[in-house]
């Protein structure tokens, strides 16, 4: 699985979550939704403009996740439709999800709950991984940052639409909180894994 907005989720998020499937589920183009993000990432702020999220299928291991897009670019669903990709846009990805122990099965939430950065070991029941990504000019992605502590708390969960709040730490150290009221669109689960190649725009 990559995250291409242009954002390609590393290892780690992808040993995280499992392969994403594509699986369309609702939401429409015109889906948007708000953010706020508190705290500096390598020096610079972010000022989320957009939140969308769908309930992404998995196949290891098996189920679904919610999987949260927080972004500078206005209107991401509208351009993901169009198949436009977004210079100098920062992303944050969040995922979060179910996991039973006892079935191996992983849902995504459906229900308030706090769910606690999972990287390596033991699989929480209830996990989440993030990650940063900044584009330039071309659409390249030019830094990528993955959450190595912290917590999403999802307060309200409805169709693949998500609210809620974050604490994380980053890898260099950033520590940065937040809000999110997320859209669902049914096609960034698309871009998540690849199905959709976006044109730089």
């Amino acid at each position: 699985m990559n995250i291409r907005l242009h954002v390609s989720v590393t290892s780690v998020l992808l040993a995280l979550v499992g392969c994403i499937t594509s699986n369309d589920n609702g939401g429409n183009s015109s889906s948007t939704g708000t953010a706020t993000v508190t705290g500096t990432i390598s020096g610079q702020s972010f000022a989320p403009t957009d939140a969308i999220s769908v309930n992404a299928a998995t196949t290891s291991p098996p189920g679904s996740v919610g999987a949260v897009a927080i972004t500078s670019q206005v209107g991401l669903c509208g351009r993901i439709t169009s198949g436009q990709n977004s210079k100098n846009t920062q992303y944050l990805i969040l995922v979060v999800g179910d996991y039973n122990t006892t079935t191996n099965i992983t849902a995504a939430p459906s229900a308030p709950g706090t769910y606690t950065v999972y990287v390596s070991g033991q699989r929480p029941a209830q996990f989440a991984g993030a990650i940063y990504q900044r584009t330039d000019a071309n659409c390249t992605v030019t830094s990528t940052l993955g959450a190595t502590s912290g917590s999403v708390t999802i307060t309200a969960a409805s169709g693949g639409s998500f609210s809620g709040s974050f604490d994380f730490t980053l890898e260099t150290g950033d520590h940065i909180t937040g809000t999110f009221t997320s859209a669902n669109c049914a096609l960034l689960e698309n871009v998540l894994d690849q199905t959709s190649q976006l044109q730089c725009h």
